[in-house]
């Protein structure tokens, strides 16, 4: 018997594992919640889809992405609660360290449902999508799929990590980054933008509009992540349904295109966030100081290719009114969604200046927003001073 540590020499024990775990998912009849190594192998914990709501709604950490199960206690507590056991029996031993800890939990989560208090989710909805022929739609969603796909490598190039997700939503795509906290949203921030330079370099080329008009939209919330198998075949698809997508499906109808909106929110630290507290002094953080955290982390993004030419410069801010050479304020939309529901927005701008001299404009300012059904809550704008 051998004993595993869970390193780079040992991925075709994790294929193995991971392979064996899509037995016990049986194609997403069930719900695997957790794990416990045991003499010969590893024990399984998992529960029907149907009876997920019930166990959840006591023990809510079901839902969390760390799934191995450190007790004899805990896992006959959550027996007790409905979950069922399968015995995987493996050619070595676990033994537990956090990298393999780490490795297990990594590979049980495509068969789970995961929560998430806090992400970053970014949303692009193709303007006028439903007027266009299908193979036109065609076009221009594989035209969408190419400036997110050429923008996360444009991040990885520039050493930003970003393990992207990304679905469908019928005329546009969700993407959002698998990993959590502070930085991981900022990194999927700045992918974002970058799909959104690489889009309105590709229209100011294109002469027969097959490039789409976008209008986009970023929030941050909660959310389930959970997969479908793809039909009989070892393939999975990962989605995400949440507060956060309902928030985003709420902004993206009120947007103007070429708009970009980003949500409103206050986050309090978690433990996904790392230095969050050494980044803010200790306060919960807000949509103006996000933008600022990726306006200063920009630099990471200069000599990247843009536009037969590279990235020179930057500017991402929140638009607003401007008082003074030092002072501005940065306005507060609310859009009222169909139930009377109000929404808080900004308005957000993401200019590149090329290596050319080439300016790329991303967004819109805000003498540009005839016509955005949203209410300028001039009570809650912020004032901002440059010192």
């Amino acid at each position: 018997m051998q004993h595993l540590s869970i390193e780079i020499d040992h991925k075709s024990y994790m294929r193995e594992l991971r392979e064996r775990f899509r037995d016990v998912w049986s194609f997403g009849r069930n719900v695997l919640v957790g794990w416990r190594p045991v003499d010969d192998g590893i024990t399984v914990l998992y529960a029907p889809i149907h009876a997920l709501p019930d166990i959840a709604r006591r023990h809510a950490d079901l839902l969390e992405r760390r799934r191995h199960i450190d007790s004899d206690e805990k896992l006959d507590e959550l027996v007790a609660a409905g979950c069922q056991c399968a015995l995987i029996d493996t050619p070595f031993r676990v033994m537990i360290s956090p990298q393999a800890i780490d490795a297990i939990d990594s590979a049980l989560v495509e068969f789970s449902v995961t929560t998430s208090k806090c992400r970053a989710v970014a949303l692009f909805d193709i303007v006028k999508f439903s007027m266009l022929s299908p193979f036109e739609q065609v076009t221009q969603l594989n035209s969408l799929a190419y400036s997110i796909n050429i923008a996360l490598a444009r991040c990885r190039d520039a050493g930003i990590n970003v393990s992207l997700a990304m679905t469908t939503t019928g005329d546009g795509f969700y993407i959002w980054n698998k990993d959590e906290g502070l930085k991981a949203d900022v990194a999927l921030y700045q992918l974002a933008m970058l799909a959104l330079a690489d889009n309105a370099v590709a229209r100011t080329e294109d002469t027969n509009y097959r490039i789409p008009v976008l209008r986009t939209c970023i929030h941050f919330g909660s959310h389930y992540e959970y997969f479908q198998a793809a039909g009989l075949s070892n393939q999975v698809r990962e989605f995400i349904v949440g507060d956060v997508t309902i928030e985003l499906s709420r902004m993206v109808s009120a947007a103007l295109p070429n708009q970009v909106l980003i949500g409103s929110y206050l986050r309090e630290p978690t433990d996904a966030d790392g230095d969050f507290d050494v980044i803010t002094g200790g306060a919960p953080l807000n949509t103006p100081t996000f933008v600022a955290l990726a306006q200063r982390d920009a630099i990471r993004l200069k000599g990247m290719p843009i536009a037969e030419s590279h990235i020179e410069g930057v500017e991402a801010y929140l638009t607003g009114a401007q008082i003074s050479d030092q002072e501005f304020t940065i306005r507060t939309y609310a859009i009222a969604d169909k139930h009377g529901i109000n929404h808080k927005v900004f308005n957000a701008k993401f200019n590149v200046v090329t290596g050319s001299g080439q300016l790329v404009f991303v967004g819109r300012l805000e003498r540009d927003l005839d016509g955005f059904e949203a209410k300028h809550l001039m009570d809650e704008d912020i004032y901002v001073r440059v010192v």
